[in-house]
């Protein structure tokens, strides 16, 4: 009895270091297996390169009935290299389009200044190799998300109907194009544009005009 007992004891005893033998050779295993996959990361980084670029810009939008607002754009894109002369470059920018300040209400209704958070993904094709002077040019979609909102005010009729209207939609679509010149490792300079293809108008019942936002901006772009 007592050497059964014993028995089962060493039993559990070696039934024990197996286990814990067995779990420090899966941590050991584990920890190469990541080590591993963290060199392939790196080295797959150093194949395609990734790149940080901070852009800022400045031009007019063109608006409905010719009216000439200003723009301004500030934003960061992370580019990815497909290969050595294209790259993709998903991004997030702070767009905004106001009035020339000097001027006063059009037609007698409010300011239609506005802002959006633009979301572009971006294909891009570099003339020349990475760091040297040479064009850039882009092309994707860009997505629109409303920020800031303005209302219509009739100074003519304070009882009108619009008043305190909001006046645009929440969401644009459209395209974003550019070209830019390369001037060495970090800068280049160039012309971005926005094109939106939504008519940004809310329906009222006295609302029939349609707008839609384009801009074309001087941008100047820092990337390392």
């Amino acid at each position: 009895m007592v050497a059964n007992h014993c028995l089962i004891k060493f039993a559990c005893i070696e039934g024990n270091s197996l286990i814990k033998s067995l779990f420090i050779f899966m941590n050991r295993k584990f920890i190469t297996t990541m080590l591993a996959l963290c060199l392939v990361f790196v080295c797959h980084a150093q194949e395609h390169k990734i790149e940080h670029n901070f852009n800022l810009g400045v031009g007019v939008a063109s608006l409905a009935e010719n009216n000439v607002h200003y723009s301004l754009r500030i934003g960061y894109g992370l580019n990815y290299y497909l290969a050595e002369n294209w790259s993709i470059m998903p991004g997030v920018s702070y767009r905004t389009v106001f009035d020339d300040p000097s001027k006063g209400d059009i037609d007698g209704i409010g300011s239609d200044d506005c802002s959006f958070i633009d979301v572009p993904v971006l294909l891009q094709y570099h003339q020349h190799a990475r760091g040297e002077k040479g064009f850039v040019a882009e092309l994707g979609p860009v997505f629109s998300f409303l920020t800031s909102n303005s209302t219509y005010y009739v100074d003519a009729d304070p009882q009108d109907e619009l008043n305190d209207k909001k006046m645009y939609k929440s969401f644009d679509f459209g395209i974003q194009p550019g070209v830019y010149y390369q001037t060495g490792k970090h800068w280049r300079f160039g012309v971005q544009a926005h094109i939106g293809f939504c008519n940004m108008l809310k329906k009222y019942p006295k609302v029939n005009d349609s707008k839609r936002f384009n801009d074309v901006a001087a941008t100047v772009n820092f990337s390392f």
